[in-house]
């Protein structure tokens, strides 16, 4: 993350508040995105959004659900984490093509 701040860029990192359904949780990282957007120090064009696990999995809900403009995403094992969620059926190739921005994945060894 020092890399990207180093280069000009914001990293949001969304972490998962307990109790709150993914819609809710896809929410909040839209309201961090717009807020960071809004500050006077911060270049809308060099926003990245990074999530780990189950932050991940809802960064990239949010990259391929609206074009928010972003820069790139990093994604750290990303998951559902288990959870139930209607969305969950949705990572078909043409969905995931909708992401224009450059994308890191990492997935560990034991990840599935």
């Amino acid at each position: 993350m020092s890399s990207l701040a180093t280069a000009g860029y914001v990293t949001l990192a969304p972490i998962r508040p307990p109790n709150l359904n993914y819609s809710e949780l896809r929410e909040i990282v839209r309201g961090g995105i717009e807020y960071l957007k809004g500050r006077s120090d911060v270049d809308p064009a060099r926003i990245y959004l990074m999530g780990f696990s189950k932050g991940g999995f809802i960064s990239l809900q949010v990259a391929v659900e609206d074009d928010s403009g972003l820069a790139g995403l990093l994604l750290f094992s990303p998951s559902e984490g288990g959870g139930s969620d209607p969305w969950s059926s949705w990572t078909t190739s043409s969905q995931l093509q909708e992401i224009d921005v450059p994308v890191f994945l990492s997935v560990g060894e034991k990840e599935d």
